[in-house]
């Protein structure tokens, strides 16, 4: 049974913060006082506010009291006369108007009433007393919280109030009162106390009955209209058809015809079961009327109706989100049965479109219907729904999520597809409040009972038994089988390449072990010529993991879609590169958030680049002819181990574990840039491997030490080398091992500088050399090298490897020094002077 209550963060806050609790949980959080001196604080209402404008329309405004010109709130109204307050940016605010539901009555004691006596008074129910911050030794102040077994409606709450009881402040009558929650000053915390029973009945209030008031007689419901009846003692109904439901009638405005008739076939009814009946006169006079016009014109339809329209009759739990539009014209909507998002441009607001956001036509009836005949105005509603996405204003692609985990104000929002769970708690996607928009997925799935530490122990160990090179390459394959299934929630993503010979198990690897893992949660298997374009296509919005095979660059064409697909896997890797913006022949850009943890395999790897191997863990493959012979059995075992149940089973306990994850990450990472002395990236890196991995052996977070003993248990970790990271150095080693080549002579720059500057005992200085290096814009002078800033050769040497702005990065070197200006034979440019160190 939960209660539903909202929170304020002070006395000033106006904006209602809803909660869902069971009253085991409420009480919990009441044992907790908080010590302050000042009064302001938290504070909690025991009310349910209205949460949704849908349905609703602007009826007016309220003006400022001293102010009459300006405007401080709107008041909303549906078609039951409901009413909701908002302020100007249509926020609902807390006005007793805006509270829907009760579900506790407290009361405030502040005239000498017992807290024993009230306390023994309702011994026998659940109750809360606590004493309030303005209490004191000598004058006891406190509150009664006093759940309801069923909740109440402001009206019922106002008619039962007080519940018997007398003494109390008479202003806790107010539906929407907020109330603090326990806190008291520091100098009376010995007397502050709280009394809590949570395992009685809960209290029913008595609601006195009222008198009913008279009804109004409401119109009828034409679909029950016994038209037959109606037209008979109006004396035109002439008979049959001879088709069902069709029947011939006299037209109610015959007399006007040209040709005076009245008793011809050329009028007729069709009446069909639970639908409005048909009017239709072929006559010109009555080109334009139908149904509707014969009841206003004999004004008496109502009478014939077997039932009334009630506003029962057109309750639906339908509802559409409008969420916002774009520059390139279209409205966004979502509803809350299907939960897809639905772009239409302002040209296809019509009713057929309409029904691709909701055929829920009881929606359409109640929102835009036509109270006179029932009929839908669908221009109203296109311009009702496109006035509300001008309020809600620009429509933002990057808040749409889909399927994976995710972090979410603090919360991990795991989206299984038609439903979110929520710190653990399965939540339908239309009740999570979030300023992200969680669209619905075809990829569905519902999660079993989480493994057991023994099932996930079997995963580690499943893992030593493939042919890797070593054992902490089946370490980094563990973490990355779990970091694979949280990429949208980690703070880095760490890829993994598998590399090996043909038949060295790498691709066995990925096809029974890491995509059976996968697949479940919407993990991405793909072969052959997959290119980034396909894989972005593929993921969306999605958090998904992506598995790669045959990941070969044999050809240049291989090599440059590879290239693509490295390159997406590097704007993965972390939170603040994950957005990839693409072009489009319309001019509307499209934009992509890649967050996944890729597994490529190939027989060697096509990581160039030192920013793409610090993002990629190798994972070298070597058959052993022992692991070829247990190969078939292994493969059987895996089969029947990791089954769909089973990777569910693991996705389940993955995200019930995933804080420890997480802590576990950060402990490792320092642990980490202890051990090999790295930069803060590689220990993130290795970081959330280990973490994953560890988490299949305990379930627990580990302490500084404890990461350090694993680390250790390891063995040699890899040697990190710390150029790679520091890009003006890896700049200048290209330079120095670029090829140039004069006639038949092939050398590097770096030989041609040796010869220039004499750097290598036994060689002289070579004109020919120093010819080379002007001509690609370099020249050595007096133990420096002069580079220039913007030679076309040497400009397209760097571009060739992916260098751009090469003058600037090297300006960074350490002893770098700007030169105004330097002439490279007829080049005369900028350029940097560097330091030259000689061998000894």
């Amino acid at each position: 049974m939960l209660f539903h209550a909202t929170r304020f963060r002070n006395k000033h806050d106006n904006k209602p913060m809803p909660e869902s609790a069971s009253w085991e949980h409420f009480c919990h959080r009441f044992k907790e006082r908080s010590v302050r001196e000042e009064k302001d604080g938290p504070l909690f209402s025991p009310a349910k506010y209205a949460d949704s404008l849908e349905g609703f329309r602007v009826e007016g405004t309220i003006k400022h009291p001293k102010e009459a010109d300006r405007a401080i709130g709107q008041v909303w109204i549906n078609n039951y006369g409901e009413k909701i307050v908002t302020d100007m940016q249509n926020n609902i605010v807390r006005k007793n108007e805006n509270v829907r539901l009760i579900s506790m009555a407290v009361f405030d004691f502040d005239k000498g009433e017992s807290p024993q006596a009230i306390h023994e008074k309702f011994k026998d129910f659940n109750h809360i007393v606590y004493s309030t911050h303005s209490s004191t030794k000598d004058a006891a102040k406190f509150r009664l919280v006093l759940p309801f077994k069923d909740a109440l409606t402001a009206a019922q709450f106002k008619d039962a109030w007080p519940f018997g009881l007398e003494n109390m402040d008479p202003s806790c009558k107010d539906p929407s009162r907020m109330f603090y929650t326990p806190s008291c000053p520091k100098d009376h915390l010995a007397e502050a106390f709280t009394w809590i029973v949570q395992e009685k009945k809960f209290y029913a209030p008595k609601i006195p009955e009222k008198k009913k008031a008279k009804e109004k007689k409401r119109r009828g419901d034409y679909n029950t209209l016994d038209a037959i009846t109606w037209f008979s003692v109006h004396g035109a109904l002439l008979g049959p058809a001879g088709q069902e439901h069709k029947h011939f009638v006299i037209c109610p405005w015959a007399l006007n015809h040209t040709d005076g008739k009245m008793g011809d076939t050329d009028t007729v009814l069709w009446t069909e079961p639970k639908k409005w009946p048909t009017f239709n006169c072929s006559h010109a006079h009555c080109a334009k009327k139908g149904i509707k016009e014969v009841m206003k014109f004999w004004g008496d339809a109502d009478e014939y109706c077997a039932e009334e329209m009630t506003p029962d009759k057109m309750k639906t739990d339908t509802e559409i989100r409008c969420l916002g539009f774009d520059d390139s014209g279209r409205y966004y909507y979502q509803c809350n049965k299907t939960n897809h998002i639905v772009p239409l441009k302002a040209g296809e607001h019509k009713e057929l479109n309409f029904y691709s956001i909701t055929a829920d036509m009881m929606y359409w009836t109640k929102n835009f219907g036509d109270p006179d005949n029932g009929q839908i105005k669908w221009k109203v509603a296109a311009a009702k729904m496109m006035s509300d996405c001008h309020k809600r204003g620009f429509f933002r692609p990057d808040a749409v999520r889909g399927g994976g985990v995710w972090e979410d104000a603090g919360r991990v929002v795991a989206h299984l597809g038609r439903k979110l769970l929520v710190d653990g708690v399965p939540t339908p996607l239309t009740e999570f409040k979030s300023s992200f928009i969680y669209e619905a997925m075809v990829h569905d799935v519902d999660l079993p009972e989480p493994l057991s530490d023994a099932d996930m122990r079997k995963v580690y160990d499943l893992v030593f038994r493939f042919p890797l090179a070593n054992q902490k390459d089946a370490v980094y394959l563990a973490g990355a089988a779990v970091c694979g299934l949280l990429s949208g929630i980690l703070s880095w993503r760490p890829h993994i390449w598998l590399t090996g010979d043909q038949a060295s198990g790498k691709s066995s690897i990925l096809t029974y072990f890491l995509n059976p893992l996968w697949a479940p949660a919407g993990g991405v298997m793909a072969e052959g010529k997959t290119s980034d374009a396909g894989i972005r296509q593929k993921l969306r919005r999605n958090a998904y993991p992506f598995i790669g095979d045959e990941s070969e660059a044999d050809t240049r064409a291989d090599a440059e879609r590879m290239e693509g697909i490295v390159s997406l896997a590097r704007s993965s890797s972390s939170v603040s590169e994950g957005r990839v913006l693409k072009g489009t022949i319309s001019g509307h850009g499209q934009e992509f958030l890649v967050r996944s943890v890729f597994a490529l395999c190939s027989i060697t790897h096509a990581l160039e680049k030192p920013q793409d191997r610090q993002r990629f863990t190798i994972l070298p493959c070597r058959m052993t002819e022992e692991k070829v012979r247990a190969w078939p059995d292994f493969k059987k075992e895996l089969r029947a181990t990791i089954t769909p149940a089973f990777a569910l089973g693991f996705y389940a306990r993955i995200l019930e574990l995933v804080d420890v994850i997480m802590d576990n990450a950060m402990v490792f990472q320092r642990a980490i840039i202890d051990k090999l002395n790295c930069d803060a990236r590689v220990g993130e890196h290795l970081g959330h491997l280990m973490a994953g991995a560890c988490i299949l052996q305990s379930p627990f977070i580990l302490s500084p030490e404890m990461a350090t003993k694993f680390l250790e248990q390891m063995g040699q970790l890899p040697v990190v080398d710390k150029s790679e990271s520091n890009v003006p150095q890896t700049a200048l080693n290209m330079l120095f091992s670029f090829i140039v080549q004069d006639g038949m002579d092939r050398r590097s720059v770096g030989e041609h500088i040796e010869m220039v500057g004499n750097v290598m005992p036994g060689f002289e200085t070579a004109d020919a050399s120093a010819k080379i290096l002007k001509r690609y814009g370099m020249m050595v002078r007096e133990g420096f090298l002069y580079v220039s800033s913007n030679h076309p050769l040497l400009s397209k040497l760097f571009k060739e490897t992916g260098i751009t702005g090469h003058y600037g990065l090297l300006s960074l070197l350490e002893g770098a020094e700007a030169v105004p200006t330097v002439r490279f034979g007829m080049h005369i440019s900028r350029a940097v002077k560097i330091p030259l160190v000689k061998e000894k």
